[in-house]
Protein backbone atom coordinates (compact mmCIF):
# COMPACT_ATOMS: atom_id res chain seq x y z
CA UNK A 1 0.00 0.00 0.00
CA UNK A 2 1.03 3.76 -1.14
CA UNK A 3 1.71 6.62 1.50
CA UNK A 4 -0.97 8.19 0.02
CA UNK A 5 -3.30 5.54 0.13
CA UNK A 6 -2.62 4.94 3.93
CA UNK A 7 -2.98 8.73 5.00
CA UNK A 8 -6.05 9.58 2.50
CA UNK A 9 -7.92 6.42 4.28
CA UNK A 10 -6.35 7.74 8.15
CA UNK A 11 -7.67 11.56 7.14
CA UNK A 12 -11.18 9.74 5.90
CA UNK A 13 -11.62 7.61 9.27
CA UNK A 14 -11.13 10.64 11.35
CA UNK A 15 -13.52 12.59 9.41
CA UNK A 16 -16.11 9.82 9.89
CA UNK A 17 -15.24 9.50 13.68
CA UNK A 18 -15.81 13.22 14.09
CA UNK A 19 -19.23 13.22 12.31
CA UNK A 20 -20.32 10.37 14.49
CA UNK A 21 -18.95 12.96 17.46
CA UNK A 22 -19.77 16.16 17.40
CA UNK A 23 -22.49 16.93 14.17
CA UNK A 24 -22.88 20.12 12.92
CA UNK A 25 -26.45 19.59 13.41
CA UNK A 26 -25.60 19.19 17.71
CA UNK A 27 -24.98 21.22 20.28
CA UNK A 28 -24.41 21.40 23.76
CA UNK A 29 -26.04 24.14 26.52
CA UNK A 30 -25.83 24.79 30.56
CA UNK A 31 -29.73 24.49 31.51
CA UNK A 32 -30.63 25.92 35.11
CA UNK A 33 -33.65 24.67 36.63
CA UNK A 34 -34.88 27.35 38.62
CA UNK A 35 -36.28 27.00 42.04
CA UNK A 36 -39.52 28.77 41.99
CA UNK A 37 -41.86 30.97 40.04
CA UNK A 38 -40.51 33.66 41.63
CA UNK A 39 -37.16 33.60 40.75
CA UNK A 40 -35.83 36.74 38.58
CA UNK A 41 -31.94 36.83 39.33
CA UNK A 42 -29.44 34.91 37.82
CA UNK A 43 -28.23 32.41 40.36
CA UNK A 44 -23.99 33.30 40.78
CA UNK A 45 -21.71 31.64 42.95
CA UNK A 46 -23.41 29.99 46.72
CA UNK A 47 -27.30 29.96 45.32
CA UNK A 48 -25.74 28.75 41.64
CA UNK A 49 -23.58 26.18 43.60
CA UNK A 50 -27.01 25.66 45.96
CA UNK A 51 -28.89 24.51 42.39
CA UNK A 52 -25.77 22.46 41.32
CA UNK A 53 -26.06 20.38 44.26
CA UNK A 54 -29.67 19.73 44.07
CA UNK A 55 -29.08 18.90 40.39
CA UNK A 56 -30.98 21.67 39.17
CA UNK A 57 -27.67 22.61 36.76
CA UNK A 58 -26.76 20.44 34.12
CA UNK A 59 -23.89 21.56 32.17
CA UNK A 60 -23.85 20.18 28.59
CA UNK A 61 -27.63 19.26 27.54
CA UNK A 62 -27.49 18.11 23.87
CA UNK A 63 -29.95 19.43 21.28
CA UNK A 64 -30.27 19.94 17.70
CA UNK A 65 -31.07 22.60 15.63
CA UNK A 66 -33.91 20.78 13.61
CA UNK A 67 -35.95 20.20 16.88
CA UNK A 68 -39.28 22.78 17.13
CA UNK A 69 -40.50 23.88 20.32
CA UNK A 70 -42.39 21.05 21.43
CA UNK A 71 -39.60 18.69 20.81
CA UNK A 72 -37.29 21.06 22.95
CA UNK A 73 -40.03 21.35 25.89
CA UNK A 74 -40.39 17.35 26.01
CA UNK A 75 -36.53 17.07 25.86
CA UNK A 76 -36.20 19.38 28.87
CA UNK A 77 -38.69 17.41 30.44
CA UNK A 78 -36.68 14.69 30.10
CA UNK A 79 -33.64 16.40 31.10
CA UNK A 80 -34.89 16.89 34.78
CA UNK A 81 -37.56 14.14 34.97
CA UNK A 82 -36.46 13.63 38.12
CA UNK A 83 -37.24 17.35 39.64
CA UNK A 84 -40.33 17.77 37.55
CA UNK A 85 -43.36 15.85 36.81
CA UNK A 86 -45.58 15.62 33.96
CA UNK A 87 -48.42 18.88 35.30
CA UNK A 88 -45.05 21.33 35.69
CA UNK A 89 -44.54 24.02 32.82
CA UNK A 90 -41.69 26.30 32.66
CA UNK A 91 -40.79 29.42 31.15
CA UNK A 92 -37.23 29.50 28.76
CA UNK A 93 -35.30 32.37 30.04
CA UNK A 94 -31.93 34.29 29.10
CA UNK A 95 -29.44 35.82 31.18
CA UNK A 96 -29.38 40.00 31.01
CA UNK A 97 -26.81 41.22 33.35
CA UNK A 98 -27.98 40.17 36.64
CA UNK A 99 -31.74 38.80 35.99
CA UNK A 100 -33.84 36.12 33.74
CA UNK A 101 -35.47 37.52 31.04
CA UNK A 102 -37.60 35.64 28.18
CA UNK A 103 -35.91 35.99 24.98
CA UNK A 104 -37.43 38.80 22.83
CA UNK A 105 -38.64 37.04 19.44
CA UNK A 106 -40.43 38.08 16.41
CA UNK A 107 -44.28 37.98 16.78
CA UNK A 108 -44.95 33.97 15.63
CA UNK A 109 -41.19 32.94 16.20
CA UNK A 110 -40.78 30.01 18.77
CA UNK A 111 -37.57 28.45 20.43
CA UNK A 112 -36.29 25.78 18.03
CA UNK A 113 -33.29 24.23 18.13
CA UNK A 114 -31.97 26.85 15.56
CA UNK A 115 -33.43 30.05 16.95
CA UNK A 116 -31.81 28.75 20.84
CA UNK A 117 -28.39 27.98 18.85
CA UNK A 118 -28.42 31.57 17.73
CA UNK A 119 -29.99 33.35 20.90
CA UNK A 120 -28.35 31.45 23.34
CA UNK A 121 -25.08 31.74 21.55
CA UNK A 122 -22.74 31.33 24.59
CA UNK A 123 -25.15 31.95 27.37
CA UNK A 124 -26.62 29.62 29.73
CA UNK A 125 -30.47 28.63 29.14
CA UNK A 126 -32.96 29.58 32.62
CA UNK A 127 -36.14 27.58 33.36
CA UNK A 128 -38.31 29.29 35.67
CA UNK A 129 -40.98 26.63 36.37
CA UNK A 130 -44.49 27.20 37.43
CA UNK A 131 -44.36 26.13 40.57
CA UNK A 132 -42.07 25.35 43.83
CA UNK A 133 -39.76 22.95 43.39
CA UNK A 134 -36.90 23.29 45.65
CA UNK A 135 -36.83 25.26 48.86
CA UNK A 136 -33.93 26.87 50.61
CA UNK A 137 -33.10 25.80 53.83
CA UNK A 138 -33.59 28.52 55.97
CA UNK A 139 -29.85 27.81 57.50
CA UNK A 140 -28.82 28.65 54.36
CA UNK A 141 -30.81 31.55 53.12
CA UNK A 142 -28.66 34.11 54.84
CA UNK A 143 -25.29 32.81 53.87
CA UNK A 144 -26.84 32.82 50.22
CA UNK A 145 -28.61 36.19 50.18
CA UNK A 146 -25.59 37.59 51.42
CA UNK A 147 -23.26 35.94 49.48
CA UNK A 148 -25.83 37.01 46.45
CA UNK A 149 -25.51 40.36 47.74
CA UNK A 150 -22.02 40.90 47.93
CA UNK A 151 -21.77 39.72 44.62
CA UNK A 152 -24.02 42.91 43.37
CA UNK A 153 -22.20 45.04 45.32
CA UNK A 154 -18.80 44.16 44.56
CA UNK A 155 -20.05 44.40 40.70
CA UNK A 156 -21.02 48.01 41.02
CA UNK A 157 -17.83 49.03 42.63
CA UNK A 158 -15.53 47.49 40.34
CA UNK A 159 -13.54 50.59 39.05
CA UNK A 160 -13.85 51.21 34.89
CA UNK A 161 -10.72 50.54 33.16
CA UNK A 162 -9.36 51.44 29.83
CA UNK A 163 -11.26 49.20 27.74
CA UNK A 164 -15.15 49.48 29.60
CA UNK A 165 -15.75 52.97 28.52
CA UNK A 166 -15.61 55.36 26.13
CA UNK A 167 -15.72 59.05 25.25
CA UNK A 168 -17.98 61.00 23.65
CA UNK A 169 -16.40 63.63 21.67
CA UNK A 170 -18.55 66.49 19.72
Amino acid sequence: MSQNSRSSSRLSAKRNLKRGICSPNTFTKEVVLLPDPTAELVPRRGTKQWLFDNGHVKNAVEFQKDWDAKTIVEHLQMVFQDKIDSTTQFEILMGLHNKVVKPNLVAGQTLSGFLIHKVFASKAMYLRPNKMLLQMPHDDTNKITNAYASDLQDESQKPLNDESHCEVHQ
